[in-house]
């Protein structure tokens, strides 16, 4: 089994401030083995699950949503579905890298992977100002029975734990581990860190029995970046009054950026009362509201291949701004 990846045969990279295309020179390792009884031990562009096959935890015994499929309409929108093995893809920087680390959640409303536009692509971009990013396919669609966000969340978690555990072999400082999400998965990126950073024990707690010595480590993220975020705000129970959080920030929550558009259809008051909480909570934070980009603009500065028209969106402009957060606020300037 290999990973989703004929988009990797071209990527976006930065040479002398320009972006072009480049071919990779190097492909996926296969998948790699896990067992129950070892911490899985992460190597640089290999997908590894996160959880041993047939333990993963949460999954209903009569479970039926069909085999993991990769579909699209071109390079741009390879999309994966029905995700029941979910695993983590380390991408290291290579040039100049930083010590900080991403974990990248695609979008996909909680029923599919927005793999290319959400997850490499991003990876890429990342690769390129000197951040490691760690690509997690997590499970969807969602379970039964469980909360919005149930079964991604035990991943997310999960996938923290084994960042930090390799932490040494992949060059990554512990301290400057966050997430980033992208709609639905940008209310998983704040679901994971509100569940983390609850009290002073929550960042060791999980959603799942203990696997093994990996999950004795924070899954607290040390930064939290949510991309035009999804349910951070009820918008079906209180009609056009979309102020009321769904999640419950304090002040142990880590520094945040949040961006998204004005027009964005699944409604802007999710990065608006979802920054306030923040505020409130006295987070430092950044958050970048921009007239136009509506929803899904991913990396769009940095794939004008993809995106004809696209690129030159206001929102588009969030790159850089979040470097600049990077850099002051989790780097400092490093």
């Amino acid at each position: 089994m290999t990973m989703v990846v004929d988009l990797l045969a071209t990527a976006c990279c930065a040479m002398n401030g320009a972006w072009v295309d480049v071919k990779v020179d190097r492909t996926l390792e296969p998948i790699n083995a896990v067992t129950a009884t070892a911490i899985p031990q992460l190597r640089n562009w290999t997908e590894t699950p996160l959880f041993a096959i047939g333990s993963v935890p949460g999954e209903p015994a009569d479970l039926e949503i069909g085999p993991e499929a990769h579909l699209g309409a071109g390079v741009g929108y390879i999309q994966v579905w029905n995700v029941s093995l979910p695993t983590i893809t380390p991408m290291l920087a290579r040039d100049n890298p930083t010590g900080a680390t991403v974990l990248v959640a695609p979008g996909g409303g909680y029923d599919c992977l927005e793999w290319e536009r959400e997850g490499a692509e991003s990876a890429f971009w990342l690769n390129s100002i000197g951040v490691h990013a760690m690509l997690l396919k997590y499970r969807v669609p969602g379970r039964a029975g469980q909360p919005v966000g149930g079964a991604p969340l035990m991943d997310a978690q999960r996938a923290m734990s084994l960042v930090r555990a390799n932490a040494v072999a992949l060059g990554v400082n512990v301290s400057q581990i966050g997430i980033m999400g992208f709609s639905a998965a940008g209310h998983l990126a704040a679901f994971l860190t509100v569940s983390s950073s609850a009290d002073s024990a929550s960042a060791t707690r999980r959603a799942y029995p203990r696997v093994d010595a990996a999950d004795d480590l924070s899954c607290r993220p040390d930064f939290t970046v949510m991309l035009y975020p999804w349910w951070l705000v009820d918008t079906t129970s209180y009609g056009n009054d979309l102020t009321h959080v769904t999640l419950n920030v304090t002040s142990r929550h880590p520094p945040s950026f949040i961006a998204m558009a004005e027009d964005d259809p699944v409604h802007v008051e999710n990065a608006i009362y979802y920054y306030a909480a923040l505020a409130r909570a006295n987070v430092s934070s950044d958050l970048q509201v921009y007239a136009t980009g509506g929803h899904g603009f991913g990396v769009c500065k940095h794939r004008a291949r993809h995106m004809p028209g696209v690129a030159n969106e206001p929102a588009c402009g969030w790159t850089d701004r979040f470097e600049v957060f990077l850099r002051a606020r989790i780097l400092r300037g490093a």
